[in-house]
């Protein structure tokens, strides 16, 4: 391999420069990841949950989410230091509790015969 001498000119540096930035973008090309792309597993897959990620993962607002909780409508919530997390099991608890109590207040509907 040849020995490297220093460019003569600020344009001979410059040039070798952009050479170098088009080789390393042209390698990198296949491997980009894009910046709304998430790391790690999907959510529904982890064992707990931050509170913007439940959120995330029922379609609520994080807003929305303390407003329930003052309503007392939230899962139990997990407290480690000064992080909160909503685990798997409680979420699974809460959504059971919600769905049973919905279904108490559906009135019936009369049944329509097809013709």
């Amino acid at each position: 391999m040849p020995a490297l001498s220093p460019p003569a000119t600020n344009k001979e540096a410059g040039d070798a420069i952009r050479r170098a930035n088009r080789s390393a973008t042209a390698r990198n090309r296949d491997i980009t990841v894009s910046a709304n792309q998430p790391r790690g597993p999907p959510l529904s897959e982890l064992l707990q949950w931050s509170i913007p990620q439940f959120c995330q993962l029922h379609g609520w607002s994080v807003s929305e989410f303390y407003e329930k909780r003052k309503q007392g409508l939230t899962p139990e919530e997990l407290r480690i230091g000064n992080r909160v997390w909503i685990t798997k099991e409680a979420a699974a608890a809460w959504r059971k509790a919600r769905t049973e109590a919905t279904e108490q207040f559906r009135p019936l509907l009369p049944a329509v015969a097809l013709p």
